[in-house]
């Protein structure tokens, strides 16, 4: 009967122990916040970098809540073009003299400047205001495991794309951004899935560029492209490649 009651209490405590070192679950919010961490953290609030996207350069400033993105380009008669995004909205300078833009212009420049350093620095911009996650399990690719995070936006704030979703894998040991997949209305419609590939670290921010690949079948519908990716359903259509990051002092 001693015996008995010994094996009772030695049960008890081993379930009291297993129960109290279950991991905690972590949300959408926790996940992100750590990736973020993980790729430059604080770090992110105060930034003076330049980096070449194809023909482009591309200088970001960020300090304290301001922001000042300028893309530069040549177009075909040589002049040169500066399209200038800070806090107060988009200017743009053709050879330094100040072009008057239509506002369906002006929309799409300051979109489009927004949208290349907005993929620089993911996944800073996970914490935007306008954005809304949702943790959709955890999911496998090759050998490891992703949390899988569904990203959309408020239609105030969210910018002109609003209506896009996104699709984050987090990797749930080392919580690096390492896919993701995405669907647009404009042009069409379409969805991509995206690789993360030669990441480096520069400033203590964390750099990769991306292979991009698209369905063999035009789908709007992510919500499976970490397995259209396994299958061999996505066919490689670019790479997205960050060149030349510079910091300044």
């Amino acid at each position: 009967m001693k015996t008995k009651m010994i094996m009772l209490l030695v049960f008890g405590f081993f379930f009291i122990a297993c129960k109290e070192s279950k991991p905690k679950e972590l949300s959408a919010d926790e996940i992100v916040n750590k990736a973020i961490e993980k790729a430059g953290g604080e770090k992110y609030n105060n930034l003076d970098f330049s980096f070449k996207f194809r023909d482009k350069e591309y200088f970001v400033k960020r300090k304290d809540g301001l922001f000042e993105y300028s893309r530069v380009q040549l177009d075909s008669l040589n002049r040169k073009i500066i399209d200038k995004l800070d806090n107060n909205g988009l200017v743009r300078t053709i050879d330094g003299e100040v072009q008057k833009l239509e506002k369906k212009k002006s929309d799409a420049y300051a979109e489009s400047v927004n949208s290349v350093v907005y993929f620089a620095l993911l996944p800073h911009g996970l914490n935007d205001k306008a954005v809304n996650k949702t943790l959709l399990g955890v999911t496998e690719i090759g050998d490891n495991q992703y949390f899988k995070i569904k990203v959309t936006f408020a239609k105030e704030g969210g910018g002109t794309d609003y209506e896009d979703e996104y699709i984050y894998y987090i990797d749930n040991q080392q919580y690096k951004v390492s896919y993701l997949s995405y669907n647009f209305k404009v042009n069409d419609g379409g969805s991509r899935f995206r690789k993360a590939v030669n990441e480096r670290v520069s400033n203590g921010i964390r750099f990769v560029d991306y292979l991009n690949y698209k369905p063999k079948i035009k789908t709007l519908d992510i919500q499976d492209f970490d397995q259209k990716f396994q299958n061999g359903e996505l066919e490689l259509v670019s790479r997205i490649k960050m060149e030349n990051i510079q910091f300044y002092e």
